[in-house]
């Protein structure tokens, strides 16, 4: 078995020596390494900071790489051609390494701009599984370009195998994006990791007393933090209280201002000290060192979706942290607990956690180590470690399920052939015709969807109004079945299998518009659990004896059906009704009667004991009937149900074997037209049966291909054995 490989390629974070990102880098790099893989870093781009000398080294078991020159030129024009250097290189490394590209995953830490664009297309054009990082999301800030925001709502979501998120409302976020642009996405929240260890006071040595400063640490464009601790300083001094601080980081820039601001405020400019950028272990001293850490958030968004990786190096320290209750903060933190939390952006709060902690310092001692223990338990790398690798294995091993350019254009084809097909049908007038004939036999048409576009469902409910169909319900066709109600004129009864997630946006409204009843068949397994459907991620469903295993993937960021709670939203609107479906949506004729009665009655029971209706229909999956089932089904109260067969309902029918005509999901009006009056089936067949006795006609493309393969491939899009059924075979009514 070949070595798993991973590559994180960044730039403008600096490394070994950079802010926060290269400590999450570290730690996500070394959880991969401690569960086999061969991690590496590759840094696109020059340093912002004069710490970092190195081109190639190790950093903490980390190897790491500058594609160009390790300073960052001062002239733009010589900045830029280091960077053209350096897309040069990786450009070059990339291919050179794209024979591992079957077991490399590639890591991309950038958060927007023309680099990382280049990144993700780089990488998509060699193969790689990418994995994208989102620790803060940036179409907030103010100033932030329209190509970065393109980037965060499209690009950077749309060609990656995962995303690695630090927040439950990122997570959210790029669950939301997934389902527009990239429904296989994957994703995976690591909240912000630290290696306790690191930070720890060494207890074998006098620790120091802690000094007067309250610390803050951070990079330089964090400036408006620091005038937000000055204000606190200010205020709590109005108050009677002198609060002194040290500024971590790149600050020599803004130092003079800063000092400036706090001498308007009241606050002597001594009590503010900057430190600039110092080392990994200088940075430990003066956290162990310090009254407080500082870690002030806002009442914003971007506030709202981060989770500072400083926070976590606070808190493993053991000193007393002060933050705001957002975000994950409240998830991870109790104020007064394990820290001291104020009201986002509000500095006068901030400044009363300060007072408090100079009141009673104690007590904060105890706090700080509280909050230590807190980092050890769900910060530090050990603890994601194992979720971290099986996450990039997952990525690596997701298969591409994008339509290739081919396969479009040929369904594109076929929808062409086919709705032209349907418009020489409907206007010889066959279809007309066939609608007079129906309503003097007293049939029934039983249609049933899929997955349907919203505007196809719209479109074919409005003609079936045009048209002079009567929708009956659920209840109503029972009673007519059972000879309890006379049919009313031109009958139709419409369901829908599988309980796609976009039937909260495309189908139930839509009947709730027209107040049409309509029959929701749900596999309560599927919808109970992780929502992925077994026939578009298991090779041998179909195959399988015995109940089908659900399908897992605890990292997809979109499911692909409805949520329970959904389907409870759904079932207070008078017009649906809901049907049995299985639990986990097997081909019934697969297996054993105790099987088969477990998938038939658990079913109904799941749905009646949550969505408070009673249960009388089913429908099975596959259309594969089997004739066992009539027991289970009798048995468990069942009064109708479905097949696939496509032809028309008669009032002789058996209720358990009821024939339903389909409505493929990607088919054009017309033919869905056609489909509905009973005329496409017979008509295709004659088709076919001509083509046929020509000689030297080969059955493919083009004739063939729109009315038979891609009919086949574009009808459902579901399990295996549901197209077989969908046959051509309609019985003209």
């Amino acid at each position: 078995m070949k070595a798993l490989n991973a590559i994180c390629i960044c730039g403008g974070l600096g490394y070994p020596n950079g802010i926060a990102s290269a400590a999450r880098i570290t730690a996500v790099g070394k959880a991969l390494q401690s569960q086999g893989y061969d991690f590496r870093l590759l840094h696109c781009g020059p340093s912002p900071y004069a710490l970092d000398t190195q081109a190639a080294g190790i950093h903490d078991e980390i190897p790491f790489e500058y594609l160009t020159q390790v300073r960052r030129p001062a002239n733009p024009f010589l900045r830029a051609l280091v960077y053209l250097t350096a897309i040069w290189n990786l450009t070059w490394k990339m291919v050179s390494l794209r024979p591992q590209r079957g077991h490399t995953a590639v890591w991309i830490y950038f958060m927007g701009g023309l680099l990382h664009g280049y990144v993700i297309l780089l990488c998509r054009w060699l193969g790689f599984a990418t994995v994208q990082e989102l620790c803060e999301w940036l179409p907030a800030e103010p100033g932030n370009s329209r190509f970065s925001n393109w980037q965060h709502r499209v690009q950077m979501f749309q060609h990656a195998r995962g995303v690695l998120v630090i927040s439950k409302l990122l997570e959210q976020r790029v669950s939301n994006a997934a389902q527009r642009v990239n429904g296989d996405l994957l994703v995976l929240r690591v909240p912000a990791l630290v290696d306790t260890t690191q930070f720890a006071a060494d207890l074998s040595t006098p620790q120091p007393k802690p000094s007067p400063f309250f610390v803050w640490s951070g990079g330089s464009g964090w400036i408006k933090d620091v005038r937000y601790v000055v204000r606190a300083m200010a205020a709590a001094k109005q108050k009677g209280f002198i609060c002194q601080a040290k500024i971590i980081g790149p600050h020599a820039a803004s130092e003079a201002s800063i000092k400036a601001y706090a001498t308007q405020l009241g606050v002597d400019q001594n009590d503010i000290v900057f430190t600039g950028f110092i080392d990994a272990d200088q940075v430990k001293a003066e956290y162990l060192s310090a009254r407080a850490l500082l870690a002030p958030l806002w009442n914003d968004d971007r506030s709202r979706t981060r989770m500072p990786n400083k926070l976590g190096e606070y808190l493993a320290s053991g000193r007393p942290v002060i933050s705001c209750r957002v975000g994950d903060v409240c998830d991870l933190l109790v104020h007064k607990q394990d820290a001291y939390l104020a009201e986002p952006g509000d500095d006068q709060d901030f400044a009363r956690q300060m007072i408090d902690i100079l009141q009673h310092p104690e007590q904060a001692e105890a706090v700080g180590v509280r909050g230590q223990r807190i980092a050890q338990r769900r910060l530090h790398p050990a603890v994601h470690q194992k979720q971290i690798a099986e996450f990039f294995r997952a990525c690596l091993e997701q298969p591409v399920s994008q339509e290739s350019t081919l396969h479009k254009m040929l369904v594109a084809l076929r929808h062409v052939l086919c709705g032209a097909f349907a418009l020489m049908l409907i206007a010889s007038g066959r279809s007309s015709r066939a609608l007079a004939r129906l309503q003097q036999r007293g049939s029934i048409t039983s249609l049933y969807f899929h997955n349907p576009p919203k505007r196809l469902f719209q479109r074919t409910l409005e003609w079936l109004r045009q048209h002079g169909y009567q929708v009956v319900s659920e209840p109503e066709l029972i009673a007519i079945l059972n000879g309890s109600k006379q049919p009313p004129a031109k009958p139709v009864w419409l369901s829908l299998d599988d309980a796609y997630r976009e039937w909260s946006d495309n189908v139930i409204p839509v009947a709730s518009q027209f107040h049409v009843p309509v029959t929701l068949f749900v596999p309560s397994g599927i919808v109970e659990g992780e929502g992925l459907f077994p026939w578009l991620h298991d090779p041998n469903y179909g195959n399988r004896n015995g109940p089908v295993k659900p399908a897992m993937s605890s990292f997809r960021a979109v499911r692909e059906a409805m949520t329970m709670e959904q389907l409870r939203a759904a079932a207070s609107i008078p017009e649906i009704a809901f049907g049995g479906h299985t639990v986990t949506h097997p081909l019934v004729t697969n297996f054993g009667d105790p099987d088969l009665h477990f998938e038939i009655s658990q079913c109904k029971k799941t749905l009646e004991a949550a969505l408070g209706q009673t249960v009388r229909s089913f429908a099975f999956p596959g259309g594969a009937v089997e004739a066992r089932a009539d027991h289970s089904l009798r048995f468990c109260g069942y009064q109708l149900a479905a097949t696939t067969e496509s032809a028309f309902i008669n009032l002789g029918s058996n209720p358990l074997r009821l024939p339903r005509v389909c409505i493929p999901d990607g088919i054009t009006f017309p033919e869905a037209v056609c489909r509905i009056t009973g005329v496409w089936g017979p008509a295709v067949a004659t088709l076919n049966s001509l083509l046929r006795r020509k000689p030297g006609v080969e059955l493919s493309l083009p004739v063939t291909m729109p009315v038979t393969i891609l009919n086949q491939t574009a009808v459902n899009q579901n399990a295996v054995g549901q197209t077989a059924t969908d046959s051509f075979e309609t019985t003209a009514p």
